[in-house]
């Protein structure tokens, strides 16, 4: 089974500040978006797993960084 890569980066706002997104796009065409929202721990490995198998699915998945200071 071939697994999704999941990256990690920072995007940069109109208003000069950053949002650190983890993310996983799939190879094929994309059945729509989906924004997978963390539990108090932050992005933890199971985190990255779901982005990762969402992309599998056909879904663009993305999880902003919220409790990063």
């Amino acid at each position: 089974m071939h697994m999704t890569r999941t990256q990690t980066e920072d995007y940069a706002r109109a208003d000069g500040r950053a949002l650190r997104l983890t993310f996983a796009e799939p190879e094929g065409a994309i059945r729509g978006g989906l924004v997978v929202l963390h539990e108090a721990d932050g992005i933890t490995d199971g985190v990255r797993l779901l982005v990762g198998s969402l992309a599998e699915e056909g879904w663009l998945a993305v999880a902003p960084h919220i409790y990063e200071a």
